[in-house]
């Protein structure tokens, strides 16, 4: 069984950044395979000057191209790199946000796209109007992938707060769709309970799963299923083996993704523990149901947090995560994971 090689595509404190977060990564054909992630300028914090990075390998992952600055708005944080290829124009997409450092709010959907592979990227437009609510405050788009449904049609997963009757800020998982290239963006379906950052992919079936993070009292994932194409979701509920962490309000992004023979793929710390830690893939053979056991790509003492995950043509899976022994975020690490490696996880 060839065990999992490891890179680190970004380290804190080199090339005028103190800190890089907030991964993204997303497979193209032709084998091209992109990364994004926060360059935090100042320090760790979610509030400061940050720009929005991006590099490319054209040989699986293997060795990665200079960084492309893909969003600088000085005095701005620009961030939450939300990916997803349009296979019908070649169109890479880029959903994001923007908010003034060092402020949290107000907070602003944004988007970019390119349509050479990564090569460049438009000036960014401001989504606000079209899918963003006059009484939501905070707004994330993803982080990690969207996807593009077999109809065509683009779904970006997002994340937004709202103010509850005891005056604290509720947040909920939400979707952005797209039917006409991207040309324009509406809102679609809205989890009605406690959820936050998500990742959405369609099943065999065609229905549109959700899978997000929700918080410190719960320790465990939410789900919700779509039947209509992401307009409304059918089904809710919590997956009580998929376990986060405590830390920050309770826990952590995740990746998700369907692979090619239909499984879906999950990566998120897995741990119930206060801290960020055991960076860890499950596969579900039956479309999110039932999960395996957790797969350790970075177990502890490191700690770890934020990931994404794609898939090569030849079955490898690249999981690009956040790590470090201090604090979970001294570097974002690239890990290739075998075909071999991941069948030898599914029947442990």
């Amino acid at each position: 069984m060839t065990e999992p090689r490891q890179t680190d595509l970004w380290i804190g404190g080199q090339d005028g950044y103190h800190t890089y977060r907030i991964p993204a990564l997303l497979g193209l054909p032709g084998g091209r395979v992109l990364a994004f992630c926060e360059g935090r300028r100042d320090s760790a914090s979610d509030q400061g000057e940050i720009d929005l990075l991006c590099r490319h390998s054209d040989d699986g992952g293997h060795s990665w191209g200079p960084v492309q600055v893909v969003d600088h708005a000085g005095g701005f944080t620009c961030g939450n790199p939300c990916p997803l290829y349009d296979a019908g124009t070649g169109t890479v997409w880029l959903p994001m946000t923007r908010n003034p450092a060092p402020s949290r709010l107000p907070r602003w959907p944004w988007i970019t796209r390119s349509t050479d592979r990564g090569a460049t990227w438009e000036t960014p437009r401001d989504l606000s109007d079209a899918v963003k609510r006059p009484d939501w405050a905070w707004y994330a788009t993803g982080p990690g992938q969207g996807c593009q449904l077999a109809s065509g049609r683009l779904v970006v997963p997002a994340n937004h707060t709202v103010l509850g009757p005891d005056g604290r800020e509720q947040t909920h998982s939400h979707l952005l769709l797209s039917d006409d290239g991207g040309a324009s963006w509406r809102i679609g379906a809205i989890h009605p309970d406690t959820s936050n950052e998500s990742r959405v992919v369609e099943l065999p079936d065609g229905s549109v799963y959700l899978n997000a993070r929700t918080g410190k009292t719960l320790g465990r994932r939410a789900w919700a299923r779509s039947l209509d194409g992401g307009e409304s979701f059918a089904e809710i509920g919590l997956h009580d083996e998929l376990i986060e962490p405590r830390q920050h309000g309770g826990g952590c992004q995740a990746s998700l993704l369907r692979l090619c023979d239909d499984r879906l793929l999950f990566a998120n710390p897995a741990s119930d523990a206060e801290i960020r830690q055991n960076l860890a893939l499950r596969l579900s053979p039956d479309a999110g149901r039932t999960w395996g056991e957790p797969r350790p790509v970075c177990p502890p003492p490191m700690l770890s947090a934020y990931s994404d995950v794609a898939q090569l043509a030849d079955g490898t899976v690249l999981c690009l995560y956040e790590c470090g022994q201090q604090t979970y975020c001294e570097r974002l690490r690239l890990a290739r994971l075998s075909p071999d490696w991941l069948e030898a996880g599914a029947q442990s």
